[in-house]
């Protein structure tokens, strides 16, 4: 687990039933490769607590050697919390998952 999430998690209180979206956002300056038609960029993975109003992990992930699925999975195993749900966008709808 980041320093990061160590520290929210002193503050963030998990209830049962509780909402965390998760969501991985491409920073725009980090773009390379402009012209192959498989670029590569960094992300950010993030887990928000839709009650507190607050992030309670991250986790950066450059494009060519890994992918937003593998981030997301790896954060819902560190975080190791229970009774909770989280909310992905269709990216993460696959059979194998």
């Amino acid at each position: 687990m980041t320093a990061f999430s160590k520290w929210a998690m002193q503050y963030v209180r998990i209830e049962k039933g509780e909402w965390f979206p998760i969501d991985g956002k491409a920073l725009g300056s980090t773009v390379s490769d402009y012209d192959n038609s498989y670029q590569n960029f960094v992300s950010l993975v993030s887990v928000f607590s839709h009650k507190k109003g607050q992030v309670i992990s991250a986790s950066k992930l450059e494009n060519k050697k890994s992918n937003e699925i593998l981030t997301v999975q790896k954060l819902i195993e560190i975080l190791d919390i229970k009774g909770v749900i989280f909310t992905l966008d269709a990216l993460h709808c696959q059979k194998k998952h």
